[in-house]
């Protein structure tokens, strides 16, 4: 009887799973192209997942997250690579995306991973 509920609860976790990664969605909070030295963030706190901004290969992005008190991470992310990611876990905050050089006229997006 204990096998049976055992291979049952693992059943209905399973089933859940799916559900629950769906809840997860990643939204822009500000694209658009050139704009070197442009900071944007998300309009207001929430729970943030992951941080990513879309841009043209080789230019220089940082991506952080400010706390409800008013600080931002010391430690951003910064780089080159496209697309250029931060993972932060769960957490409230505003997530940022920093365009320090980037004016080539490609399309950039930023998005957070919300839940």
């Amino acid at each position: 009887m204990k096998r049976a509920v055992v291979l049952a609860s693992v059943g209905l976790l399973a089933a859940a799973l799916p559900a629950t990664a769906a809840a997860y969605t990643w939204q822009v909070y500000a694209h658009g192209q050139d704009g070197a030295g442009g900071k944007y963030a998300t309009i207001g706190y929430g729970p943030r997942e992951n941080n990513r901004v879309y841009h043209q290969e080789g230019t220089l992005w940082w991506l952080y997250y400010c706390n409800t008190d008013g600080s931002c991470d010391v430690n951003p992310v910064m780089g080159t690579v496209n697309p250029l990611v931060m993972n932060r876990g769960n957490g409230y905050a505003r997530a940022v995306c920093w365009n320090k050089n980037d004016n080539s006229g490609v399309v950039w997006t930023c998005q957070t991973l919300d839940p």
